[in-house]
């Protein structure tokens, strides 16, 4: 999450000085560019926040690259140039117009579009160079092979140099992998001395963690979760639920005009109610009745519980469409300021499925030690599971991760990515 953070702070820190040099470029000097800066810093930072978001919305940042073989073509030029265009655009209303119909702004504007799409285009060049280029050399001391790690986690995000300690290994390995806690309780002495003596020593689960934003659930077990997972309430609890009213009454202002059209057009569309209201378990076991727009036909249950399924057969054309924009989920924002939610969390699931999915899944039910969410860590990063357990297990992985590191930067970059899925239909 840390990288991850310091991965926007960069971008935006790159963002913020291109478009300081465009003014420089244009004032001729630094000192009448950083006062105007100053004058107009509320929109300066407002245009900073606006093409990084919509950067990351058109995938021209992105945290976690695929590897390609070939660098950038002329094609992904075109699109970076295209790309930032409307970058240029939409940030040039929130100047209301000023700086586009003056002299100023429109040199400067100018001057921003064709060093921002320079900037884009070498980067893109020099990461694909990286990525391809770059090998990861690794000690490894744990007595799961790597082998069976990269297949479970899927850590294949860079070539790596695996060295066994036995191997006669270089002294510029980037990380030393041991197990914790320990596997074979009869050499844990050597292990003991051997982590004591080497360079950056990380554990599996800290190394798997970090590379993949989730706790992988096959290595860990009981004592490794007590050391780790706090769910009592801190001074960040106490402030999120402030942050999570007063962003859910700018939201219900924001969203559920627009949101309640579109649900009165799904009813005149399928017969039933308006809204759909479901029973849900929320903190600490506690039940409470979830509000959503219905999406689905009338009576979709006729056999009990069931989950729904990717390209459910009983969700509506319209109720399609409102379950890939999040609109469907609006309504539980009362939910939040009647206090049964949080804005940001684990998903809510109904007591049926929990019972059925803590005998197959270990520790399941410590996703219920925090309040659930509208969104989350697990919602962002996973699709839907339906009824394959795997996937529910796999989101249990990342509702724990959520767990073990919440805060309020890490719920900033949720409510980030839910709104980059909300404005590319990205939902299921």
């Amino acid at each position: 999450m840390k990288k991850r953070l310091l991965f926007y702070i960069f971008y935006a820190i790159i963002l913020l000085s291109i478009l300081y040099l465009s003014f420089i470029i244009y004032f001729g000097n630094a000192e009448e560019a950083a006062l105007f800066f100053l004058l107009r810093r509320g929109n300066v930072i407002l245009i900073i926040l606006t093409a990084l978001f919509l950067s990351n919305l058109f995938d021209l940042i992105s945290f976690r690259r695929e590897r390609k073989k070939e660098t950038i073509f002329l094609n992904e030029i075109i699109k970076v140039v295209g790309k930032v265009f409307i970058i240029i655009l939409i940030t040039s209303f929130l100047e209301f117009f000023v700086f586009f119909t003056t002299k100023l702004g429109r040199v400067v504007y100018v001057n921003y579009f064709f060093l921002l799409c320079l900037f884009l285009i070498l980067e893109h060049i020099f990461i694909s160079y990286l990525i391809n280029k770059k090998k990861e050399r690794l000690l490894w001391l744990s007595t799961i092979s790597h082998e069976q790690v990269e297949k479970d986690y899927s850590l294949k995000l860079y070539e790596k140099e695996i060295y066994k300690w036995s191997n006669n290994p270089p002294l510029d390995y980037d990380y030393s992998i041991y197990d914790y806690p320990p596997r074979d309780f009869s050499n844990v002495n050597s292990l003991m001395h051997t982590v004591i003596a080497i360079k950056n020593p990380v554990d599996l689960i800290t190394y798997v963690e970090e590379t993949t934003e989730k706790i992988p659930l096959k290595y860990v077990d009981e004592l490794w979760l007590i050391k780790n997972i706090r769910t009592y309430e801190s001074v960040y609890d106490k402030l999120k639920k402030i942050l999570s009213a007063f962003t859910c009454i700018l939201l219900l202002f924001i969203l559920f005009p627009v949101s309640f059209i579109i649900a009165l057009i799904h009813k005149l569309e399928s017969k039933g109610p308006l809204f759909f209201i479901q029973t849900r378990t929320g903190y600490r076991g506690k039940e409470f009745k979830l509000i959503k727009f219905r999406t689905m036909i009338r009576d979709a249950e006729p056999d009990g519980p069931q989950f729904a399924e990717i390209n459910d057969p009983r969700v509506t054309s319209v109720g399609k469409f409102m379950r890939r924009c999040r609109i469907d989920e609006v309504p539980q924002l009362l939910n939040v300021l009647r206090g049964d939610m949080n804005l940001i969390g684990p998903r809510p699931e109904r007591r049926e499925f929990i019972e059925m999915l803590e005998k197959e899944i270990p520790f399941y039910k410590l996703r219920l030690e925090i309040r659930p969410g509208l969104s989350g860590w697990a919602q962002v990063n996973a699709p839907y599971a339906g009824n394959n357990t795997e996937e529910h297990l796999r989101k249990l992985e990342y509702d724990l991760y959520y767990i073990k590191n919440r805060s309020l930067p890490l719920d900033f970059i949720i409510l980030f990515q839910t709104i980059k899925t909300m404005l590319t239909s990205g939902g299921t």
